[in-house]
This record gives structure tokens, C-alpha cells and sequence, in this order.
């Protein structure tokens, strides 16, 4: 389920009153996308099957694009090693099966580039497309408040007419304790759990 983004502008107009819509709207979505990109709270299985020669794959999504891998597995079940876009551009150029990726621009790039085809099955971490008007409904329920206050440290910092340094540094702090509430959930397997290690004694 998805949630328009005028939901959140409702919430945004008693600060920003004279504000035009498509400037709450645009301050919304890029706080919704950085809020996903840095938590990893949104994830999803995708699935691409490879051709012979062909180094990248694009992650078809209605509404999402794909920021980062958690895991991407061959029909055999075996997982692939993710690397950074720069580990990435140093392998050598050769075919063969799969047994390295990195997600770049919306597209799993294969190492070594396939040579036969195979049907990948993965989970990735999700955010919102930059053209996108609504967002899923877990940003709304959940996270209103941290992406309203991403929203406003935008609106206070890149547009001289609402320039306003402290409410700027209140609406950081937010966002940023936001974000860190929602690594910290996933951490613990989306639970309100404690986080909890096992010492080692000597």
C-alpha cells in the first residue's frame, strides 16, 4: 500500500504557509529518499535471469528503485559476493558464471559477465523513484515525523525565503535520531528488542 505525498504537505503548511506545494512536495520526497537510502528500512526480492555477455540487469519496480544488495543468489542457491561500485570496476574483464555484483543506478552488474543463462534471486534495499508522488505507507505510519523534519532541515537550508539556521539544527537532530531509530530497529529484526551480545570470558 502507498500513501500520497500531499498526506505529509497537510502536516508541512503550518510551518511553511505561503510555501507553493511542489516545493513541500520535492522537500518530502528527498528526505523520504534519504531517510531509505541510510536506514536500509526498506527491502524487497527481486529477480533477474541473465543472458550471454550482458554485464548489467535493470531491477524492475512499480513505485521503487534500488539503492543497495543484502543478497543475491544463483539457481543453485549460492550467494554472490556484493563489492562497491569501485571494487567492482577493478575485476578483470572475463565470462563465466556469477559470483560477484554491485548494485549501481538501479542495475545489478554481474562478475564475471554470464556466459549462459540463469534465473538470480535477490533482496535489496529500496527507496522511493525521484518522480515519485506517493511513497509505501510504513514512511506515513511509521516515520512521519522524521521525514516532516528532514523536509524542513531542506526547506530551512536550500531555500533563502524559509533560511533559518536554528530551526535548521532542530529539524537535523530529528531527522538524524530518526534514522538512527530505524537502523536500529532493523538491527533487531524490525523488534523493539534489546539488543543483546554474548561476552567471551578467558
Amino acid at each position: 500500500m502507498s500513501i500520497a505525498l500531499t498526506s505529509f504537505v497537510r502536516r508541512l503548511l503550518g510551518r511553511f504557509p505561503t510555501a507553493p506545494n511542489a516545493l513541500l512536495k520535492e522537500a518530502l520526497l528527498e528526505a523520504a529518499r534519504e531517510f531509505c537510502a541510510r536506514s536500509k528500512i526498506l527491502t524487497d526480492s527481486y529477480s533477474i535471469t541473465t543472458s550471454a555477455s550482458t554485464v548489467g540487469y535493470d531491477i524492475a519496480h512499480a513505485t521503487l528503485e534500488i539503492v543497495s544488495g543484502v543478497e543475491l543468489r544463483n539457481d543453485s542457491d549460492f550467494p554472490l559476493d556484493e563489492l562497491s561500485l569501485l571494487q567492482f570496476q577493478t575485476q578483470y574483464p572475463t565470462d563465466g558464471r556469477p559470483t560477484k555484483y554491485t548494485i549501481s543506478e538501479g542495475q545489478a552488474l554481474l562478475w564475471p559477465t554470464p556466459d549462459a543463462i540463469e534465473t538470480l534471486t535477490g533482496k535489496g534495499v529500496f527507496r522511493p523513484k525521484s518522480d515519485a508522488t506517493s511513497v509505501p505507507d510504513i514512511l506515513y505510519d511509521d516515520w512521519r515525523e522524521t521525514i516532516l523534519a528532514g523536509a524542513r532541515y531542506r526547506l530551512h537550508t536550500e531555500n533563502v525565503l524559509y533560511a533559518d539556521a536554528a530551526s535548521a539544527r532542530v529539524a537535523m537532530d530529528a531527522f538524524e535520531a530518526g534514522v538512527w531509530r530505524a537502523s536500529h530497529k532493523r538491527a533487531k529484526g524490525g523488534t523493539e528488542k534489546r539488543l543483546r551480545t554474548k561476552g567471551v570470558y578467558f
